[in-house]
């Protein structure tokens, strides 16, 4: 997929912005990325969702399809929102968030209910809550690990445990246009020590691990 990306971006010594790939010179947490190109591209004093203007301390991002439901850190995914729209919005997605601010009070429980029954069925059938167009599935030898993340023998568990469940990674494998893992680190150690052959990513087209 290609993610959003503005016309010019630097991070001195980190990411620049190329011919229109974003090309990544040394390691950082690929979120902190994604979160200043979002800022940088959709503001960061007017919530997405309210539209009002708010103070820096009463902002934060929003994935709008959640974490939980297999949203990853992108900008595709991010929108600047106020603390208190983000609370409410829980783990609905930016659709369902705006369907449900439109219902009157007595029928927003319903509403609720009729999305977490929908949660449950797409976990059930072992589906991921994003788009289906996002999702590539890459053979786990072709992935290429640059950097190992720090995660404790009882992390490792509970990640390996949630895929046995659930038949799902928490978090999906986010990889550049050569297959370099980007974020998601754990969930291709999981995969690969299960010695699963293939890995559903997420595959970012203009983006580029330099090192």
């Amino acid at each position: 997929m290609i993610v959003d990306l503005p016309e010019k971006f630097s991070m001195e010594g980190v990411a620049v912005i190329e011919n229109g790939i974003l090309k990544i010179m040394r390691y950082i947490a690929f979120s902190d990325i994604m979160y200043e190109l979002t800022y940088q591209m959709k503001g960061r004093n007017i919530c997405g969702y309210c539209k009002k203007e708010k103070e820096k301390k009463k902002m934060t991002l929003d994935h709008m399809y959640p974490q939980d439901l297999g949203g990853p850190t992108i900008t595709n995914n991010l929108l600047p929102c106020c603390k208190k729209c983000n609370r409410l919005k829980g783990n609905l997605t930016s659709k369902e968030f705006r369907k449900y601010s439109k219902k009157k009070q007595d029928k927003k429980a319903q509403y609720l209910k009729k999305v977490q029954r929908h949660q449950e069925k797409l976990k059930r059938n072992r589906k991921y809550h994003i788009p289906i167009d996002w999702i590539d599935e890459r053979k786990v030898s072709d992935l290429i690990l640059i950097w190992i993340p720090n995660y404790s023998d009882n992390r490792y568990k509970k990640e390996k445990k949630y895929y046995e469940e659930t038949g799902l990674f928490k978090k999906l494998v986010i990889v550049d246009r050569n297959n370099k893992i980007l974020s998601g680190a754990l969930s291709y150690i999981v995969a690969k020590k299960m010695k699963l052959k293939t890995i559903p990513v997420i595959s970012l087209e203009n983006v580029e691990l330099t090192v």
